[in-house]
């Protein structure tokens, strides 16, 4: 997944993609290695690239060819050893603000904790993904931002309009995993905020969720009846809709 921000005192007008990043923040190293993404497109030697990484950041700007002022922190270790779980956003979030030298932890640590507590995150997670962000943040250095005046051009001269998806030949368009059954290590539970639950009452088996769920991760049982792989489901919410008896609710994820 690749998305884009724009940050400005004045009105920002344009969508789609950023051209020409004044940050990059890479929240798995993987995805820098992936062509179809195309993560780095547009980095140049003034770009801050902020990557989730055990790597020093000399070796991975060398390995990846990456021309920008790059910054490692391994972020995962960090939230896996205090929340508990792989839960990256304000962990990443602080690491990425203080590489920009944006805000002192004081108001970056009651933005995180506002955040999360609409987001309906309370009690013990609360506190330890603020603990993480904290972690992670004191162990990021404070580069700085070069922000610039970037010419991305107009959308109206890019083809198809305000947001262009880059169609890449198929050479290139390949898995992201190569080897034999290692796909399922890429689990995606944490992506989830709300989770399908199936109620068989209501289930005539007809077999529509396991045949329209994206990401596969609706199986169906020796009696065909449809079981959802969690650690795979993204909580889409496409099986709850297309469900023609109601038979699947969406359940928002528990801290």
């Amino acid at each position: 997944m690749v998305a884009f921000v724009r940050l400005s005192e004045q009105p920002v007008c344009e969508r789609g993609y950023v051209d020409r990043p004044d940050v990059l923040v890479a929240m798995d190293a993987g995805q820098l290695g992936q062509p179809e993404a195309a993560v780095l497109a547009g980095v140049d030697a003034g770009t801050l690239v902020l990557v989730n990484s055990s790597e020093p950041a000399a070796v991975l700007a060398a390995t990846r060819e990456i021309p920008g002022r790059v910054v490692t922190v391994d972020v995962s270790a960090i939230v896996v050893a205090v929340v508990g779980r792989h839960v990256l956003s304000a962990a990443m979030a602080a690491a990425a603000a203080r590489a920009m030298n944006l805000a002192p932890w004081t108001v970056l640590a009651a933005a995180i904790r506002r955040e999360l507590a609409d987001s309906e995150v309370s009690g013990v997670l609360l506190e330890r993904n603020l603990a993480a962000a904290e972690r992670a943040f004191e162990a990021t250095p404070a580069v700085g931002c070069e922000t610039t005046i970037r010419s991305e051009g107009s959308a109206a001269s890019r083809p198809g309009g305000l947001f262009v998806v880059p169609r890449l030949p198929a050479r290139f368009a390949a898995p992201a995993i190569v080897a034999a059954a290692t796909s399922a290590r890429r689990t995606t539970e944490t992506w989830r905020l709300e989770r399908p639950i199936i109620h068989r009452e209501r289930c005539t088996r007809c077999s529509l969720c396991f045949a329209l769920c994206p990401e596969g991760a609706i199986a169906l049982d020796a009696e065909h009846w449809p079981v959802v792989d969690y650690a795979h489901c993204k909580g889409c919410g496409v099986c709850v809709h297309e469900c023609p008896t109601q038979a699947i609710d969406a359940v928002r994820e528990e801290a």
